[in-house]
């Protein structure tokens, strides 16, 4: 078996841009390749483009920072290697990637009702890490194969913290990476 660990998520995207372009190339002849991404994509999205000289696509999002599939279909070329979108919300929440795996986030489907942000102070009660995000806000994590056995217990207890936040916010609007706007 193969495989390659890093040392957190801005790391993993910037390793998943480089194999996508280096498998285009040679198997593609992608002279030029192109990620699309919604305008509420990682940072590091952007700088995994520069660094590798992939153009980067930015397509629109609408509510709940969903991409507008349309606008999305309408980027795509032959020479897309990624495409970076959400996925379809579950239970109040929105997961944000696709798949969701190495770099997993999810935040509030409607953040006037539920604050994400609290939802993760419990979470970290509770043992779990998952760092915080803003614009707009959300909890994420790096998980791998090696992350499989506990997603129940994760599960278990996030439905456990949105219950027990109920309309609980935070006044904590700090973010793991600094504050941003």
């Amino acid at each position: 078996m193969e495989g390659y660990l890093t040392s957190g998520g801005t790391e993993s995207l910037l390793q998943a841009v480089k194999t996508a372009r280096d498998v285009a190339r040679r198997t593609r002849g992608a002279r030029h390749p192109r990620i699309l991404a919604g305008e509420s994509a990682h940072a590091a999205i952007t700088k995994a483009a520069d660094y590798f000289d992939v153009e980067l696509v930015r397509v629109p999002v609408g509510p709940g920072f969903r991409v507008d599939v349309d606008a999305l279909a309408g980027a795509c070329t032959e020479t897309t290697i990624i495409v970076v979108a959400g996925i379809e919300s579950i239970d109040g929440l929105a997961l944000r990637g696709n798949p969701p795996a190495t770099a997993m986030a999810f935040g509030a489907q409607d953040p006037a009702v539920l604050d994400i942000f609290a939802v993760g102070e419990k979470l970290s009660a509770d043992g779990w890490y998952l760092g915080r995000q803003n614009r707009p806000d959300l909890l994420h994590a790096t998980v791998h194969a090696g992350s499989a056995a506990t997603v129940p217990y994760l599960v278990d207890d996030l439905r456990r913290a949105v219950v027990s936040t109920g309309t609980h916010r935070t006044t904590d609007r700090s973010t793991t990476y600094g504050q941003s706007g």
